[in-house]
């Protein structure tokens, strides 16, 4: 609730007018466990204007970028000022979450989204390890490894982390 009212100050102070337009709320992270604790009260909060998000999983992004599509369709046009003059609208192909090579026997994974997460995550603590062997399992790399003949033992690669393969 600090960071939206945090946002709507600032958005305030550089035009108030911005606070007029349509607005919807994403409340990301929601794959983390203790998050649904946080749900009825964004519900109430925020009403038919918020949506639930995992940024890391993409659970609920595809729903979030039809309804920004939406409120852009249904919304009135800006007033002049509201929208700089230039516009640039950039649109971000859907890309894989990793992809594998075998380097020397190495299961070498890379991709964005793989490489973000495993920056992201706080290995020291065992809520992180598990958020992340979650995250992994739901984007398939266990079995992405196994396809590509992975066998118990054998190493895999993310950035500068490597780990033995177990079942």
């Amino acid at each position: 609730m600090q960071d939206y009212q945090t946002l709507q100050a600032e958005l305030a102070g550089h035009n108030p007018q911005l606070l007029e337009r349509p607005a919807l709320i994403a409340a990301n992270k929601m794959d983390l466990p203790q998050a649904e604790e946080n749900r009825p009260r964004l519900e109430e909060a925020f009403g038919e204007r918020l949506l639930f998000i995992s940024a890391v999983t993409g659970q609920g992004v595809e729903e979030l970028i039809e309804r920004v599509y939406k409120v852009l369709q249904e919304a009135p046009p800006p007033q002049a000022g509201q929208v700089p003059e230039e516009t640039v609208i950039t649109r971000f192909a859907d890309e894989a979450p990793f992809h594998i090579d075998v380097e020397d026997g190495v299961y070498v994974v890379k991709g964005n989204r793989i490489e973000k997460l495993l920056t992201m995550t706080n290995f020291s603590t065992d809520e992180g390890l598990q958020r992340f062997q979650r995250t992994v399992t739901r984007m398939g790399l266990e079995d992405a490894l196994k396809a590509q003949g992975i066998k118990e033992g054998d190493t895999v690669r993310i950035k500068d982390m490597e780990f033995d393969f177990s079942e």
